[in-house]
């Protein structure tokens, strides 16, 4: 079996996850990197987490409130820390509150990488990035031979980037969501997306919305306390099947979709 490292830019990761739970859902999410890991495979030996303590006051921000929000920082990468395989890498913040930028942290990273890939303790880099900045060593851990795949959210990272790779692996609201902790997901559950070989009911007339993507024809009804979304021969993973979306919500259901698949144009 291959040996895979994962690193990670902690506040990448943190920002792309904070913008996607919450633009979905409404809330702040409960950010798990563990289950980064678990949702990569399990061939990642070792996981290199890079991020900063932000103990800069903020404007408004009281000397209490501060220190408990430094200690809430702490304590996560503390849990982080923690875990088997796991390392936590801390760079530091400069500049003014509303102007901080992160310093030493693509440095640090760099630097592990190179040197994981010069001693060939692993077959393959894995980086959760999305910074221009970093593809001078995806271009240097390519030509030493090393296996690199760069996992990215598609409009907040830098093309650049993922294209030096060996291939890139897009992130999406589901993807972010398995990162989620267990309690989140069960309060806050998402939609249910499956194939079905069922095809259209006719006219769809008795349906609640009618519309279509890309042309296909697309039903919205509600089946008791659920609302089911089909959309005939469009499962792209199973030519010919319908891809069907189950949800509590009509919103919701609309959401998940534009998020995972495509726009639909209702009647």
């Amino acid at each position: 079996m291959e040996t895979v490292y994962l690193f990670i830019d902690g506040g990448y990761l943190r920002r792309v996850y904070a913008d996607g739970i919450k633009g979905f859902f409404g809330v702040e999410g409960e950010l798990d990197v563990a289950a980064v890991k678990g949702n990569v495979g399990s061939s990642v030996k070792r996981v290199f987490y890079y991020d900063c303590l932000d103990d800069v006051q903020r404007q408004g921000e009281t000397e209490a409130q501060r220190r408990a929000r430094v200690s809430t920082q702490e304590m996560f990468f503390d849990r982080i820390q923690s875990l088997p395989g796991f390392h936590v890498r801390l760079g530091v913040l400069s500049g003014k509150p509303g102007r901080l930028r992160q310093k030493k942290v693509d440095v640090l990273l760099t630097v592990e990488m190179l040197e994981n890939a010069f001693r060939k303790n692993m077959d393959k880099a894995l980086l959760l990035a999305g910074d221009l900045d970093f593809a001078p060593v995806v271009d240097s851990l390519v030509r030493l031979g090393t296996y690199v795949e760069v996992m990215y959210e598609p409009r907040s990272a830098a093309k650049n980037l993922y294209s030096a790779a060996d291939s890139g692996l897009p992130v999406n609201l589901y993807t972010l969501f398995l990162w989620s902790t267990v309690q989140f997901k069960k309060q806050h559950p998402l939609p249910t997306a499956y194939s079905s070989n069922i095809g259209p009911p006719g006219d769809g007339r008795g349906s609640i919305r009618r519309g279509k993507v890309e042309g296909t024809i697309a039903h919205l009804d509600r089946s008791g306390d659920r609302f089911v979304l089909r959309v005939y021969q469009y499962d792209r993973g199973n030519p010919g099947f319908s891809l069907v979306v189950e949800g509590d919500s009509e919103d919701a259901i609309e959401k998940y979709f534009e998020a995972m698949y495509g726009h639909i144009e209702w009647e």
